[in-house]
């Protein structure tokens, strides 16, 4: 999927008219989804654009994609552009980007955040799979402990946390954060209706 030519021109413009371009992550988080926001924070650094809304209501998704996000934005950021983040649910990966590479995180007064381990996903064999063994579980859930690391080493400072406090607080279960416990811990930055 190419991104649309017209979007970047209509960028430029924004930028050039001092006017905040909004963007939005409405979907699962995959390479398909991310590419035309990849491509917009990649115009936003090289036109120097101030500032970005990046709107956010995902159930969260693939950690590639989700990570080749995260490091476009913190570029972007690091060539002045502010980002900030407007959350209605940010799950998984989601939750991820709001924490990892947001310069200002809003959240709406019913809105939520959910951290999870990489490996505490429900796996439904379809007819053609056998039932997961313990041994293989046990496999995947090694597999993806680096993913787990790599997460914690990226939101924990934001989230007050050092690494090994974040991978406790998510072994093995779901964490979901309102808006209200999020702001007390300084996870977001403010509460909008």
């Amino acid at each position: 999927m190419r991104y649309d030519d017209g979007m970047l021109l209509a960028l430029s413009i924004l930028a050039a008219s001092q006017v905040t371009p909004i963007v939005a992550l409405d979907k699962e988080i995959s390479d398909a989804t991310v590419k035309p926001l990849i491509a917009v924070f990649q115009e936003a650094a090289k036109n120097h654009t101030p500032a970005i809304t990046l709107l956010i209501q995902s159930p969260g998704g693939m950690n590639d994609a989700g990570y080749a996000l995260i490091r476009t934005m913190l570029e972007a950021e690091a060539g002045g552009t502010k980002v900030t983040c407007v959350v209605q649910e940010a799950d998984s990966m989601a939750a991820l980007v709001v924490e990892g590479a947001c310069t200002k995180r809003v959240m709406h007064r019913n809105g939520k955040l959910l951290f999870h381990e990489s490996g505490y996903v429900m796996l439904v064999p379809t007819r053609e799979e056998e039932r997961l063994t313990k041994t293989r579980l046990r496999k995947l859930a090694d597999e993806l402990e680096p993913e787990d690391r790599r997460s914690a080493e990226l939101v924990a400072a934001h989230m007050h946390m050092t690494p090994d406090e974040y991978l406790k607080w998510i072994a093995g279960q779901d964490r979901e954060v309102d808006a209200p416990t999020a702001l007390a811990r300084g996870w977001i930055d403010e509460i909008i209706d």
